[in-house]
């Protein structure tokens, strides 16, 4: 074999050398990026684009789902989900007195019963033994009424109330009492009740205050958030009790 031909030899032999050489070297990397790559595991500190850009979509979607499940305190009576061509009205009573809240939202119908109601309160009316009721409207409001509610304070039925929740979240008032007194003919709201804002629900409650402890029957408006007034301290200072 004469030098030119070792030469070519040698020179094959590291051609081919360098292609296995690639060749391995290609698929260290196929087989590290398909199957080693995926295993380690991914450092929490770190957000790519596409999971903010995800994360961004989902916030936005429970935002509007919220928004669609957002609680309206307003009753409408054609929203009733399992009867039809039905008409309801709200509705509050104790014996000798109903409260209906007439279909426009503007009035309210005041039913009494007399007697009932004259030994209730202690009228010092002269009544007989009629259980026949006596309707009266109430009507001089100028915003929709979102609920009618009875309730009052202290510890005996003396400060009796009627409570109106109306659509942008005060309260106005009827002190039963003094309304029969003062004219049992023609009862009109007392309107709303001072400093009391952004109600969307009344309670009765039982209180007790310290140190005496002693208890009392009292009536709660509270905001959307939770926190809530106390009436009584404030349907006190009215004058109208």
């Amino acid at each position: 074999m004469n030098e030119t031909s070792i030469k070519k030899s040698g020179s094959s032999i590291a051609v081919i050398i360098i292609l296995i050489i690639a060749l391995l070297g290609s698929i260290s990397y196929i087989v590290y990026d398909k199957v080693f790559a995926p295993m380690q595991e991914k450092d929490p500190s770190v957000i790519t684009e596409e999971e903010i850009q995800e994360e961004d979509t989902t916030t936005e979607n429970s935002v509007q789902d919220n928004s669609s499940n957002t609680y309206t305190a307003s009753f409408d009576s054609s929203k009733s989900i399992n009867t039809s061509d039905t008409t309801y009205q709200l509705f509050t009573s104790f014996s000798g007195l109903n409260i209906t809240l007439n279909t426009n939202k503007r009035a309210v119908t005041f039913s009494y019963n007399p007697t009932i109601l004259n030994n209730r309160y202690s009228l010092g009316w002269t009544t007989s033994e009629n259980y026949a009721y006596t309707d009266i409207t109430i009507n001089n409001f100028t915003k929709d009424i979102v609920d009618v509610f009875l309730g009052g304070f202290g510890q005996d039925a003396s400060n009796d109330t009627l409570f109106f929740l109306m659509e942008d979240g005060t309260v106005e008032y009827v002190p039963i009492r003094m309304a029969l007194l003062n004219n049992a003919n023609t009862i009109s709201s007392y309107g709303a009740i001072p400093s009391v804002t952004d109600i969307v629900k009344l309670y009765n409650a039982q209180a007790s205050s310290a140190p005496s402890m002693s208890g009392y029957a009292t009536t709660l408006a509270q905001k959307a958030d939770g926190t809530f007034y106390d009436l009584s301290t404030l349907l006190s200072s009215t004058g109208n009790y």
